[in-house]
């Protein structure tokens, strides 16, 4: 739970992301899901992330609305490593 929120503390503070907004919300939520959630899971960015982004931006958007913005999102917040940086 907490690294999961500490993404999104991130995602506020560094990037600037107005969690209000359904588009930085779901960058946010596929963001945390990658770290938390689905660190371990087995193909997860096929079948964990998208789900549990899903479920996270869903809680404030209309499901048709938090879909629509999770398409538009979701492969560039997914490449999104920092603070991490995995792939360096």
């Amino acid at each position: 739970v907490l690294v999961h929120e500490l993404m999104h503390v991130y995602d506020v503070r560094m990037n600037q992301l107005d969690l209000r907004d359904c588009e930085n919300l779901a960058y946010s939520e596929v963001r945390a899901a990658r770290e938390a959630e689905c660190q371990n899971a087995w193909l997860a960015s096929q079948y964990c992330i998208p789900e549990k982004a899903f479920r996270a931006t869903s809680n404030l958007f209309p499901p048709d609305m938090a879909r629509a913005c999770l398409r538009k999102v979701y492969h560039t917040a997914l490449k999104d490593t920092a603070p991490l940086d995995k792939q360096k």
